[in-house]
């Protein structure tokens, strides 16, 4: 069994987890792309994608939650996308992709 600490903000090696993507379906009319938990290895939230219409992070700190809405005419491709570049971006998270009820 590993052991883990941070310190200073440093995970150690083997202490990341990235949970795989999972999909479900929402209850709007947009794709969304959400993290539990996240924790960013640097300054990339992935909030740049023309796709994203909106991005909201908990206040709390460390953060409990990122939100990001997609555009209306945004496909499942652009969320695949969005949540490949948080994968690479995250240190820790679990990623979910709520897919739109239209």
């Amino acid at each position: 069994m590993a052991i883990c600490a941070v310190a200073t903000g440093v995970l150690l090696a083997g202490c990341t987890q990235v949970s795989d993507v999972r999909i479900v379906d929402g209850d709007g009319n947009q794709w969304l792309v959400g993290v539990a938990d996240p924790r960013f290895a640097g300054d990339d939230r992935c909030d740049s994608d023309p796709m994203i219409d909106s991005a909201v992070m908990s206040a709390d700190l460390p953060p409990s939650g990122l939100g990001i809405n997609l555009k209306p005419e945004a496909t499942e491709d652009d969320a695949q996308r969005v949540a490949e570049c948080l994968r690479n971006a995250l240190t820790s998270g679990e990623i979910t992709i709520s897919r739109p009820t239209r």
